[in-house]
């Protein structure tokens, strides 16, 4: 999987992949080490889940991470949400396989948003956090329509709407 996510990344010219991680002990090592501008982490991972990882990376080396998932658990993305990814990527159901490619744009154009965001400044301010709702809701008449936007401190609210 690490080498197929590798070759999708690299793929753009723009992007340079400066290593890997065998495991999330090897992650948390090697970002503190290499400081990238951002991480690729699926959340199952052997010896340290991606999601353990994640908290090390944020509390000691605070790093936009971006997580992968797959399709059968997107709970786990809204839990890296909470942790402070800051997005994810559901992978394609079943065996490794070209199925993987399907997501090479949305990988590609996360990777290069990720470091635009200012990860110190949202881990300053602590990862969630909520507002409260709005005292008017907006009504279309005839029409019904959900809107949901999140952005940092969103996923326990998100994760809230869709429960």
């Amino acid at each position: 999987m690490r080498k197929l996510i590798c070759e999708l990344l690299e793929s753009d010219p723009n992007i340079e992949v400066v290593d890997t991680a065998r495991d999330g002990y090897e992650a948390v090592e090697k970002v503190a080490k290499l400081h990238p501008d951002v991480v690729t982490m699926d959340v199952q991972m052997p010896r340290m889940s991606g999601l353990e990882a994640l908290s090390h990376i944020m509390s000691q080396c605070p790093t936009p991470v971006i997580i992968l998932t797959g399709l059968n658990n997107p709970q786990l993305a809204i839990e890296a949400l909470e942790r402070g990814a800051v997005d994810f990527v559901l992978k394609p159901s079943g065996t490794i396989s070209m199925d993987i490619y399907k997501i090479r744009q949305e990988l590609i154009q996360k990777v290069k948003l990720a470091p635009l965001v200012n990860i110190r400044k949202m881990v300053q301010r602590g990862i969630t956090s909520s507002l409260p709702p709005l005292k008017t809701p907006f009504r279309i008449p005839g029409k019904r329509v959900v809107v949901i936007g999140a952005s940092t401190g969103g996923p326990r609210a998100l994760n809230h709407c869709l429960s």
